[in-house]
């Protein structure tokens, strides 16, 4: 009996383990305005803290491509180029991050035609930016719109826009103020409040 109870626990373990969901993280830092080392400290400290199986990092405004961040290569600084600043239009750069994870076979699931197909793995976003040119540059549509529809993590329903339930989306804002500005208030707050409504984006600024 005991050994049928042993037997059946090992079951349950592998069954466990043969569907349990991977998470892969991609990190896209596009905040190239001065003083970037509190920028690098927050991307560093939530690559540290996440527990994802597979991380992707890029850059923006430097002329390498996505960086597969394992164990052995966590340190962001040791592994980004800090001397080049080349940046690539919008355009280059989500074909750079589109190629590196259609490589990678994160969005493997989503190739056929079906717009009911929801993600295998969990898939996480980090984006960071500058507060003021995230919402003066319409960064949120020209970067992160645009890379969530190119790779049909959005399908719509009803007229309903719906981020894939396996797809999470994390905006960090690096503020100087302008959050709290009046210009802000005035012409941008309502945008704010769609992105997280609307848009299922979870946005935080440091």
């Amino acid at each position: 009996m005991q050994y049928k109870i042993f037997t059946y626990i090992l079951f349950l373990i592998f069954i466990n383990d043969a569907f349990a969901q991977e998470t892969n993280a991609f990190f896209y830092v596009h905040d190239h305005k001065p003083g970037r080392d509190v920028v690098y400290n927050k991307v560093q400290d939530l690559i540290s803290e996440n527990n994802a199986k597979n991380k992707g990092f890029y850059i923006s405004y430097k002329n390498q491509d996505v960086v597969h961040i394992d164990n052995l290569n966590s340190n962001i600084i040791q592994i980004i180029n800090l001397n080049s600043s080349a940046e690539q239009d919008k355009y280059q750069q989500l074909n750079i991050v589109n190629n590196w994870m259609s490589d990678n076979d994160w969005l493997l699931d989503l190739k056929n035609e079906n717009i009911n197909d929801i993600l295998s793995n969990k898939l996480e976003f980090h984006f960071f930016f500058n507060a003021e040119d995230f919402y003066d540059y319409e960064e949120y549509r020209d970067i992160v719109d645009n890379l969530l529809h190119i790779n049909r993590l959005y399908s719509y329903k009803n007229g309903e826009k719906r981020l894939n339930p396996n797809c999470t989306v994390f905006i960090y804002l690096r503020d100087n103020g302008f959050l709290k500005s009046n210009d802000f208030s005035v012409n941008y707050k309502q945008i704010e409040q769609d992105l997280v409504k609307s848009n299922n984006y979870k946005l935080d600024s440091y």
